[in-house]
């Protein structure tokens, strides 16, 4: 794992003294050593008398947590997420950690939207934050405090600006995490949240298309010095010394020597698309990032029974944000509004999203009406893969979303031609896999009841 660490420093253009590399199963399991960290600083702080030795020692504090990793508020208390750990032991979900327990950390999940659906102000959300963290460290906790760069339909919260400001006032009682699970954002930017004192956790799966389940944190290293032997019992049940920075002595030694092949393999198809994407110049990515989210878009706002879930302040953060990929949300989500009378009715809530789901990865042609065309039959039969549905606001007026995405991969293809007009003929044929799956998604807002009750006489 060591040639899978020199080559993630060396893709997102980091020296080797800005960071320790650990790799891990997955992006949610990385959450479970960040809050480790906040409570090796408590134990510091404690030795130090400067906490209150009481509990919860740690508040780790997850912002748009309904658009986050379904396991993510667990492991932030560090909690088991699931059934099984990564080295194979049965466990029970949502019983602490070996060598933990649950009282020594508290966990606060933010909502990422209001019950309308809009997205939290981000002013009151960041006076939320801090008066949270001012709490915290009133009682002697370690705060941990989460930036979500791009959840899941693209919301980035809190502000830089903020977070920058929040470290230089609480410093080593503050823990930020930049959660760049998503890794829609340049590679650039990790070094300057690095250099800012800033965590980062991240995967080579979501934009980098990478096999699911290679998780990735960032310490820098001037963090080294919290790590402790304290409270790592359990942690050789997620993590090995040979996916941990061989700098970062003090946790490799209290965990085991097993090789994790199947961590390798999938970083190894990650890091292809990596080192190809990181390959290709800045300039020439953002053209086709911000054409591709473009003209995507249009063909989203023109497709009959679909509407474009289109968040005014999401985009308009994204267009200002320097960090991000083409400087744009490359996450596109919209509704699904079955026909009612022929006309668009009532977009539709989570569970219906499930089935229309499944629907798209299988071949319904068999449940259409007999006055439906050849052409709709062909598009029926199509196997599209699409986002999960992700909800946004519950209640009576519950609404779901799916969702479209851009990966590295479809930028290296498109990025395969040299003038402007072949780039912009394979963007086209790109978009045409895209055009598939929205003909697709019109076709079941169209016949939506009948599919229904053909779905549910299976």
């Amino acid at each position: 794992m060591k040639n899978i660490r020199n080559r993630i420093t060396s893709s997102f253009k980091l020296k080797k003294e800005d960071a320790f590399v650990i790799c891990t199963p997955s992006g949610t399991d990385a959450e479970i050593l960040l809050t480790y960290l906040a409570l090796c600083q408590y134990q510091k702080n404690s030795l130090n008398q400067t906490a209150n030795k009481t509990m919860p020692f740690v508040r780790n504090i997850v912002v748009t947590a309904n658009e986050v990793g379904s396991g993510t508020v667990a492991a932030c208390g560090c909690r088991y997420f699931h059934s099984s750990t990564p080295d194979g032991h049965q466990v029970s979900v949502g019983k602490s950690i070996e060598g933990l327990k649950n009282e020594y950390v508290e966990v606060i999940a933010l909502p990422a939207r209001n019950q309308t659906g809009a997205a939290q102000n981000v002013q009151s959300l960041e006076k939320k934050l801090e008066q949270l963290v001012q709490e915290s460290t009133q009682k002697g906790q370690i705060a941990v405090l989460h930036q979500v760069d791009s959840s899941k339909t693209g919301i980035n919260v809190p502000r830089l600006s903020f977070l920058k400001r929040m470290k230089k006032i609480y410093q080593d009682t503050l823990i930020i995490v930049i959660d760049a699970a998503q890794m829609r954002c340049e590679e650039l930017a990790v070094s300057k949240f690095l250099n800012a004192g800033f965590c980062v956790l991240s995967t080579g799966s979501k934009f980098f298309a990478g096999a699911p389940f290679s998780g990735l944190v960032l310490l820098p290293t001037q963090e080294a010095s919290l790590l402790c032997q304290d409270f790592t019992v359990g942690l050789g049940n997620f993590f090995a010394k040979d996916e941990t920075d061989e700098r970062l002595t003090t946790l490799q030694k209290n965990l085991p020597n097993r090789k994790n092949y199947g961590l390798l393999l999938r970083w190894e198809t990650a890091l292809a698309n990596i080192e190809h994407y990181v390959s290709i110049p800045f300039e020439k990515r953002a053209y086709i990032i911000s054409q591709w989210v473009r003209k995507a878009q249009k063909w989203v706002e023109e497709t009959a029974y679909v509407n474009l879930f289109f968040d005014e302040r999401v985009e308009a953060e994204s267009q200002n944000d320097d960090f991000r990929h083409g400087g744009c949300n490359s996450i596109i989500s919209f509704t699904l509004h079955p026909a009612e009378n022929g006309k668009p009715g009532r977009g539709l809530d989570t569970e219906s999203l499930k089935t229309v789901y499944q629907w798209m990865a299988q071949d319904i042609s068999a449940w259409l009406p007999n006055n439906a065309t050849v052409d709709e039959s062909l598009v029926a039969q199509q196997q599209c893969l699409i986002g999960q549905p992700v909800k946004i606001c519950e209640g009576q007026s519950e609404l779901a979303v799916l969702r479209i995405a851009l990966s590295a991969p479809m930028v290296c293809r498109m990025a395969e031609e040299n003038s402007i007009a072949d780039v912009g003929t394979r963007i086209a044929q790109e978009l045409e896999d895209d055009q598939r799956l929205l003909d697709k998604l019109s076709l079941i807002g169209k016949y939506y009841h009948i599919l229904k009750k053909h779905h549910y006489k299976q």
